[in-house]
């Protein structure tokens, strides 16, 4: 799906992108694994990228918290993720790099 330049402005929702299916299924697993975690989508940002791809990464200041790059062919979408404790946090984070 190719997204005109006029139509994606930062932080706006391109035309046919609400809650995704992928963010649905981060979510599910992510509430599997911790029944109290929150999954915050972000703003979505415009980006090249020849293939779809997930990046985890912690969040420097606090280890409970995961930061998700979801890229697509055309947009970028930050994910924040806020798990119970670092212990669940980490296996989140091999369930989201296995998959």
């Amino acid at each position: 799906m190719v997204i005109q330049k006029s139509r994606m402005k930062k932080g706006r929702h391109p035309l046919g992108f609400r809650r995704d299916s992928r963010i649905l299924w981060i979510e599910e697993l992510v509430k599997s694994i911790d029944r109290w975690a929150r999954v915050l989508p972000g703003r979505f940002h415009p980006c090249r990228s020849p293939e779809e791809t997930l990046e985890v990464s912690h969040n420097p200041r606090n280890n409970r918290e995961l930061f998700l790059k979801l890229k697509l062919k055309t947009i970028m979408q930050k994910i924040k993720i806020e798990c119970t404790t670092l212990e669940l946090a980490e296996k989140i984070k091999v369930k989201l790099k296995l998959s």
